[in-house]
């Protein structure tokens, strides 16, 4: 019983293993890249050539700052944005996505256009994806370790909106992840997706909820100074019919383009530039409500280094999350397969044996064992259960940003691709070859974890609890409450139930005759049960 690799790769379903199963997890980087949502510096623009070193996002002014200031900044700002991805339909898309953005400090993203399918989860459960049964629109919120742990609930709605609250230091932020149709679509189905996105709002919105949407909205507002509500005096470009159905709705709901509260050139309000690169507009954006809008402290785009034609947007904001409780620290596990050798084995033995005597209560004696177990084994190193990008991909990915605006960076995008997926079969060729050494050496325990990791399949996230009127329930004492009134009436009935009748029964014990006569009534002539 060999595993052999052309056999599964000959499986039908790789094609949906691969954009479901291996892209949920969160791949290991192997390099020391500072992390997305640390303090760092941004690459350079990618619209105009003269563009100088941009200053992390999450710094609201534009001169320099020292380190110290730096590191006060970036833990005490919130950042929030949107990025159009065009794809991320091929292997490791999502990983290659987090690897270009790692310089850019980020709290939460909406990433739209990705082309996926169902609801996913990735880089371990701080990318949520929510798509429709075919590869076409799609959205996702990408979210920081430290807003990870601040969601509260998540909604699925459709492949071209999905929504997630937080937990803030005051009240919490329904944020709204959103892709329009483009301006070709009917206005039927422009309508239809503004239908939706209201009864979105009226259904989940809170009144302790502060709204923020983000997204490919692809619609023009414009540069109206008239237009205070919605527009501040920096917007960009040309109102077009699209725009006056986004200006409608933002007037409806008392929203406002955090962009077009900020100068600058145009370089960083413009979102989208066309591939032959003769017409750019403004399309994507971070809509927060009127009430915050003051707590704005930055928007801008920057020129992210992905396989799309759109620019990354991140607004900074004067807001907290809220304090969580760190959990405690998993106890160290010494490295049990080190005792396979029969020298460590022998040493440890010997080594206790040593140290251990008669006298010795039985907690002195685990004590002893376990100190001298993580001594001499080791600690027990953390397995990655699914497929990373490789030091070759991340020094592509690399030359890539470094050569834009260059002839060869379309060959490097390319090849960026063919690495991914190089490494993901490089990933299975390994497992594979794990499966077939385990089983030769009857090593049931590895062969078992080796096939649970090509076996697995994307977690699905807690569903939230509702109320009767469809309502997310936050406070643990109400879901207490809903389970109570749920079982109440899941065993409740309106039918009409017989009169109780009391029934007198013999307290003398049988006789042996009744006894023997009802057990040679039974088939197997004798009694079923326990035998006291």
């Amino acid at each position: 019983m060999y595993f052999t690799k052309t056999l599964y790769y000959m499986n039908s379903d790789i094609d949906d293993y691969y954009h479901t199963s291996l892209i949920t997890g969160s791949p290991s980087v192997s390099t020391g890249s500072t992390a997305t949502w640390e303090g760092s510096n941004h690459a350079n623009e990618y619209v105009r050539s003269d563009d100088d070193t941009h200053l992390n996002p999450a710094m609201g002014s534009a001169g320099p700052m020292s380190r110290s200031k730096s590191r006060l900044d970036a833990s005490i700002s919130f950042s929030v944005g949107c990025y159009n991805v065009t794809t991320l339909n091929y292997e490791l898309a999502s990983e290659h996505l987090e690897a270009c953005l790692r310089n850019y400090k980020y709290d939460i993203l909406a990433i739209t256009e990705t082309h996926l399918t169902g609801h996913q989860e990735a880089c371990n459960g701080r990318f949520l994806l929510s798509g429709g049964d075919k590869h076409y629109a799609g959205v996702g919120i990408l979210m920081s370790p430290r807003a990870k742990t601040s969601i509260k609930s998540v909604y699925y709605i459709s492949n071209r909106m999905m929504a997630a609250r937080f937990a803030m230091k005051r009240g919490t932020l329904f944020f709204i992840a959103v892709y329009a149709p483009t301006s070709d679509a009917p206005d039927d189905v422009i309508t239809a997706f503004y239908s939706e996105l209201q009864d979105c709002i009226d259904t989940y919105k809170t009144t302790r909820d502060t709204l923020m949407i983000a997204g490919d909205l692809n619609a023009k507002l414009g540069d109206s100074k008239t237009s205070a509500p919605v527009l501040g005096p920096y917007g960009y470009g040309d109102r077009n019919a699209r725009g006056g159905m986004l200006f409608d709705f933002c007037l409806a709901n008392n929203l406002t383009a955090a962009h077009s509260w900020f100068p600058g050139r145009a370089g960083r309000k413009i979102t989208w530039i066309s591939r032959a690169g003769n017409a750019k507009n403004t399309i994507d954006y971070v809509l927060v409500s009127q009430s915050s809008k003051n707590l704005v402290s930055l928007c801008r785009s920057f020129g992210a280094c992905f396989d799309t034609d759109h620019r990354l947007v991140i607004c900074n904001m004067k807001i907290k999350f809220a304090r969580r409780v760190q959990p405690p620290k998993q106890q160290q596990r010494p490295n049990i397969r080190a005792l396979q050798n029969a020298g460590v084995a022998k040493r440890l033995r010997n080594t206790v044996a040593a140290k251990v005597s008669c006298g010795d209560s039985l907690q002195q004696i685990a004590k002893t064992v376990d100190e001298e177990t993580l001594r001499i084994c080791g600690l027990q190193k953390n397995t990655i259960n699914h497929p990373y990008l490789s030091d070759t991909t991340i020094h592509l990915i690399e030359k890539k940003e470094q050569a834009r605006g260059t002839s060869t960076f379309h060959q490097l995008r390319s090849e960026v691709k063919v690495s991914c997926k190089n490494d993901l079969q490089s990933w299975l060729n390994d497992t594979i070859d794990e499966m077939n050494d385990a089983y030769k050496a009857n090593d049931t325990r590895t062969l078992f974890k080796a096939t649970t990791k090509l076996l697995q399949k994307p977690r699905s996230p807690a569903a939230s609890i509702k109320d009767k009127d469809g309502c997310v329930l936050e406070s643990a004492e109400d879901e207490i409450n809903r389970w109570h009134e749920y079982a109440v009436t899941l065993f409740h009935s309106e039918l009409l139930r017989s009169p109780r009748t009391n029934v007198t029964t013999p307290c003398s014990p049988p006789c042996l005759q009744d006894t023997a006569d009802a057990i040679n009534k039974l088939k197997t002539n004798k009694a079923t049960g326990v035998i006291e």
